[in-house]
This record gives structure tokens, sequence and C-alpha cells, in this order.
């Protein structure tokens, strides 16, 4: 049964924003706590959004620059299916509810991580589908004497499929790769949590 977990939450935040520099180990270990908890059954967004908030603030502290990645693209990915209709996290019950003021505030430290990933690998893709592209018609209508529209045309219809799976399918691939290689440097009891609640 889902329950809410905010208040619990929230007053770890308060035990972090208390400590002097490092956090306090009894902060720590109510977020190790509620970790374990949460991971039991599913959870509601925006609880599920705010732990992430602690531990990337908990990364962030300790300079664990892959971890704290790994955190700020899985909230991004988990606001963005917030947005839409079709929601596919099975531990994950989504709700209308505002997010927390603090989680709001941390996400926009690092607006476009997910974006950028997904400019810089739509543009890469593009730069190899136009040069594959200009190559073949040179080839075939050059060396081989082919029909020049015949073959503009052919090319062009597989260059728009190309890029159209690629868009479609490839980023999210890579984005899986990515994700798989960076919770190795997390928590292993919210490694756990995440791919109990975050699978599909």
């Amino acid at each position: 049964m889902t329950q809410p977990y905010m208040g619990a939450l929230k007053q770890v935040e308060r035990l972090m924003q208390d400590s002097l520099g490092t956090y306090s180990q009894n902060s720590m270990n109510q977020l190790h706590d509620l970790c374990i908890q949460m991971s039991q059954d599913p959870v509601y967004d925006v609880d599920y959004l705010k732990l992430m908030e602690l531990y990337g603030r908990k990364y962030r502290k300790e300079k664990n620059e892959e971890a704290l990645r790994f955190v700020v693209m899985r909230m991004q990915q988990v606001s963005l299916a917030r947005q839409t209709p079709k929601r596919t996290y099975a531990g994950v019950v989504f709700t209308n509810r505002p997010l927390d003021a603090f989680t709001i505030a941390f996400l926009k430290e690092f607006p476009s991580l997910l974006h950028t990933y997904e400019e810089r690998y739509k543009v890469r893709i593009l730069q190899i589908a136009t040069l594959v592209f200009v190559v073949a018609l040179i080839v075939l209508v050059l060396l081989f004497h082919l029909s020049f529209l015949i073959i503009w045309l052919s090319l062009l219809l597989m260059f728009g499929v190309f890029v159209y799976y690629t868009f479609q399918y490839g980023y999210a691939s890579i984005v899986k790769e990515q994700m798989q290689d960076l919770i190795q440097f997390v928590d292993p009891t919210l490694k756990k949590l995440d791919e109990r609640q975050m699978s599909k």
C-alpha cells in the first residue's frame, strides 16, 4: 500500500540543513532507512523526487559527480513523465501534487542535462547520416552511373527512416546504458530502490 513519506523526508532535510560542513550521521542514517522503506512498495512521485533530491545534495557535498549526474537525470526523467499521459514506471504512483519548493530549486540548478545529451546525440546522428547520404549519392551516381533522381529519392527515404528510428529509439537506448553505468556510483540502497521502482 502506498503511503506518503514527505513528512519524514522533510525531517531529514531539516537535519541536513542544520549540519555544518558534512551532513550529520543521524541525517544520513535516517535517509538510508527511508530509502529502504520506500523500496518496499510503490511510492508517490513527489516523495520519490524528494528522496532523490536529498541524495543529490548528499552526493554534491561528497563531490561524487557520477552519482549526482545519475540522480539529476533520473529526476528529470520522472519530472518529464509527470507531464505525459503515458506514465511507465511500475513503482511510482503519479499525482498532480505540486513539487516541494526545495526540489524545484534543486532541479533548476540543472535545467538542461537531459536536453543537452539529447541535442548532442541528434546533432551527431544528423552529421553521420548526412555524410553517408552524400558519399552514397556521389558513389552511386558518378561511379555506377545510376539515375540521379531515383538514387536521390531512395537515399532520401532511407535517410528519413534512419533518422526517425534513431531519434525515437536510439537516444533512449543510449541514455539507458549511461544510467546503468552511473548507477554503480550511488549507494546500494538507492540502487536497489531505483531498480525496483523505476522498472518499466
